[in-house]
C-alpha cells in the first residue's frame, strides 16, 4: 500500500532457515518521528530492508500497515487526530543485533512498527471479531481464468520477506499484479471497493492477472494518491469483469472479521 513495489497482503514467513528465529526480539534501534511539513502533500510508506520508512502519513495509516489491517471498518477508536494529523517516520535496525536483515520476516517486521508505535505514541490495542459487511470472491459457475504466475523471481523485486505480489499497475479501472495468492488479489480488491474482501475460492498457487473495470464512483484513490485519472468507460462494471475477465464472482456478505480497536494513544514524544 505504501508504494507499487508490493502488495498488502502478507503470507507465512516461510521455513525456518530462511527467516531470524521467530522468538528473536526485533525492534528499531533509531527512530526519528516528527510532523510532516505542511507544505509537504506527497504520500510514502514501506518497509526497507534494514527499517520503515514513512513520509506525509497518518498513524492510522500506519497502524494499518503494522497490524497488516488496511480494510474500512477494520481499525476502530482512539482519538481523532489519528486520521488527521501526518508525520514523517523513519526508523532503522541494527544489523549487528538483528543478523541478515533479509531472513527478517514480514511479520518480525510488522511487530518491530507496533513496538515503534506503541513506545513513540503510547499505542495500546486490543484485537475483536465485529460482523462486518464485505465481499466474498469466489470461482465462477462456468470456471476461473487465472494465468499462472510466469516466474518464480518475483520477490526479488522487493527483497522482503512475506509480501503477496508485485503490483506493476493499478490506476481508476485497471490493476495489473504479478505472483499474487487469490488471497492477496482479494486484498487488493478490498484498497479498491473500501470494504474487506474475503477469498472463499480455496484456489491454490500464484497467478499473473490483469483486470480492467469501470468504477462506479468518480474518483478512485489509488494507494493514498488523491486525483482523477480518465476512465474507460467501455469495459464493464467490477462484478461482471471478475466473472468474465477471471472467472470470479463477488458477492457482499456478512462475515465476522478480526478488527484492532484502539485502547489509547497520545501525540508522539520528542526525538
Amino acid at each position: 500500500m505504501a508504494s507499487l513495489v508490493a502488495l498488502l497482503h502478507s503470507e507465512p514467513s516461510g521455513t525456518q532457515d530462511r527467516t531470524v528465529a521467530a522468538d528473536q526480539v526485533i525492534a528499531f534501534e533509531i527512530a526519528t518521528v516528527k510532523p510532516s511539513p505542511a507544505e509537504i502533500r506527497s504520500w510514502k510508506m514501506e518497509f526497507t530492508l534494514d527499517g520503515f520508512t514513512a513520509q506525509g502519513v497518518t498513524i492510522k495509516e500506519v497502524v494499518q500497515e503494522a497490524y497488516d489491517a488496511y480494510e474500512e471498518g477494520r481499525i476502530a477508536g482512539g482519538p481523532t487526530w489519528l486520521g488527521s494529523d501526518r508525520f514523517d517516520i523513519e526508523a532503522k535496525m541494527d544489523s549487528d543485533a538483528v543478523g541478515d536483515l533479509r531472513k527478517l520476516s514480514l511479520a518480525q517486521r510488522r511487530t518491530a512498527l507496533q513496538r515503534l508505535l506503541a513506545e513513540r505514541f503510547r499505542l495500546a490495542v486490543h484485537h475483536e471479531n465485529r460482523e462486518l459487511s464485505v465481499y466474498a470472491l469466489y470461482a465462477a459457475p462456468k470456471g476461473v481464468k487465472l494465468k499462472p504466475t510466469a516466474s518464480e523471481e518475483t520477490l526479488g523485486k522487493n527483497d522482503i520477506e512475506g509480501y503477496d505480489g508485485f503490483v506493476k499497475r493499478i490506476s481508476h479501472g485497471f490493476l495489473e499484479v504479478e505472483d499474487i495468492t487469490v488471497s492477496g488479489f482479494a486484498q487488493l480488491l478490498a484498497t479498491v471497493l473500501h470494504k474487506p474482501v474475503v477469498d472463499s475460492t480455496r484456489i491454490p498457487g500464484k497467478f499473473d492477472l490483469a483486470l480492467h473495470w469501470t468504477p462506479d464512483d468518480a474518483a478512485m484513490p489509488g494507494f493514498g494518491r488523491p486525483g482523477r485519472e480518465p476512465v474507460d468507460t467501455t469495459w464493464p462494471a467490477l462484478p461482471a469483469a471478475l466473472r468474465e475477465e477471471l472467472g470470479l464472482d463477488i458477492k457482499p456478505e456478512k462475515r465476522p472479521i478480526d478488527c484492532i480497536v484502539i485502547d489509547n494513544a497520545a501525540m508522539p514524544s520528542e526525538n
